[in-house]
């Protein structure tokens, strides 16, 4: 273990294989999400125009948002998520489709 990295405000230790994973699989999913907003812009859901950083930032504060009003996604019907998800997505994504 190296003792010197610690999560959740100093409770316990990481271990150097767990810091490894989450660097990886963090690697890894911005890779999967680069993908996912350019095969959106070619298939005319997501404006061209905007970054990659724009809509990073706009969808973390889309999910703080959602997680302090809500606390638990999961409490809400699935067709009143889905109506909601999509009025605040299409303020930034702008498109037809």
């Amino acid at each position: 273990y190296d003792k010197s990295k610690l999560l959740y405000r100093e409770e316990f230790p990481l271990s150097n294989e767990i810091v490894s994973f989450t660097e990886e699989y963090a690697t890894k999913m911005n890779i999967e999400r680069t993908k996912l907003y350019n095969e959106g812009r070619i298939q005319g859901y997501i404006d061209p125009t905007i970054s990659d950083e724009t809509l990073i930032t706009y969808f973390k504060i889309i999910q703080a948002g959602l997680v302090q009003t809500f606390h638990e996604l999961s409490d809400l019907e699935s067709d009143k998520l889905k109506k909601l998800l999509n009025i605040l997505y299409s303020g930034m994504l702008q498109c037809k489709k």
